[in-house]
């Protein structure tokens, strides 16, 4: 119920087991609670709105540097774990998501997967404090690599990127999410629930439960939202 309910990042109901990875969902959720306060407050006004999110992502970082240095806080996952929803919400202000021709599109999206590299293989010492940065700066350096992406809409890595396989498996994505913990990380009560955690069993299954998911439930929870939204 605590998974439902998305409270799984609230210390009082935090609870292990198979959905114990939906904190994370649960503080997307949220930030989408409380984003739409400050935005609809200060809609006409959207230098304010970035100072508001400039600030939140410092307030981030800093508790986040806070929490692993001390070991405090550490369950303030909506604090500590909001940036990339943050510049996010950043650059939807600042780009209006038009294609355009940008100048040096490639090459710049070289250097930003190459950033992103150096930044997952040095997060993989556990460093501390740099960590805390890297993070943040992988926030940024992701949605920097997406505007890319958005504005300039040509090159190899776009279209293989918006392969109709590509894009299935991306939109399937959250439900994949979802039940994936069951079968690759799961909280195993007796021997006969091994079969389903062996590999490559496991990624099958898991792959097929999401999908089944997605066509099954999501999409139809979609339809309904897009049904009800125009009423």
């Amino acid at each position: 119920m605590v998974p439902l309910l998305l409270r799984q990042n609230i210390p009082i109901w935090i609870q292990d087991g198979n959905f114990s990875h939906l904190w994370s969902l649960a503080v997307e959720e949220q930030f989408y609670l409380f984003w739409p306060l400050v935005f609809t407050k200060n809609l006409k006004q959207p230098s304010v709105l970035k100072r508001y999110l400039l600030f939140s992502l410092c307030i981030s970082l800093i508790i986040r540097i806070v929490s692993e240095e001390y070991k405090i806080l550490k369950e303030l996952h909506l604090i500590t774990n909001s940036d990339f929803l943050i510049v996010g919400c950043y650059l939807g202000i600042v780009y209006n998501g038009e294609s355009e021709r940008l100048k040096y599109a490639t090459f710049q999206r070289i250097l930003f997967w190459i950033a992103l590299y150096i930044i997952w293989f040095i997060l993989r010492y556990k460093i501390p404090f740099l960590n805390s940065f890297l993070i943040t700066a992988a926030a940024i350096i992701i949605g920097f690599l997406i505007n890319t992406y958005i504005r300039y809409r040509s090159g190899l890595d776009y279209r293989l990127l918006n392969n109709k396989y590509v894009v299935f498996v991306g939109a399937s994505s959250f439900s994949i999410y979802l039940w994936q913990q069951i079968f690759l990380s799961p909280s195993v009560s007796s021997r006969s629930e091994l079969v389903r955690t062996l590999f490559p069993y496991n990624i099958i299954i898991s792959m097929v439960t999401g999908i089944i998911s997605y066509l099954s439930l999501e999409k139809f929870l979609l339809y309904l939202k897009n049904k009800f939204s125009s009423i």
